[in-house]
């Protein structure tokens, strides 16, 4: 779909994201789009970085099976491998030792304790 897109436009147009980063580091994960759009960051970073969680799983679920993992890894391999080429990132991968079965223990896990793994409920501030 990328390669679509790159036909009429130039790569530095496009910024992809991960949402596992965003995760990881709202502020950073922010302050890249910030720059990519070339608008200045806010003085307050609070109201952008409220812990507001829209699209979490409402209902307790099975675990992902490994075998539906390795199922899913060899599937989007070569999308993750354009991916990671256009981008020249190589995060896109999936080669960073967290296993889709690994997070999503985790992410059960915390929501089934009503937060984020962070030490913060659900719309709540950090």
């Amino acid at each position: 779909f990328l390669e679509k897109w790159l036909e009429h436009f130039k790569p530095e147009q496009f910024l992809v994201l991960r949402l596992e980063d965003y995760d990881r580091d709202p502020q950073t994960y922010m302050r890249r789009i910030f720059n990519f759009l070339g608008v200045g960051e806010p003085q307050d970073w609070a109201p952008v970085l409220r812990q507001i969680h829209f699209n979490q799983h409402r209902v307790s679920r099975q675990p992902l099976l490994e075998a539906t993992e390795r199922l899913l890894r060899r599937f989007y391999e070569p999308f993750n491998q354009l991916l990671a080429a256009y981008t020249g990132d190589a995060s896109f991968l999936w080669q960073d030792g967290d296993s889709l079965r690994t997070q999503q223990l985790r992410d059960a896990s915390n929501a089934d304790r009503g937060g984020d793994g962070k030490g913060r409920g659900r719309g709540g501030k950090g």
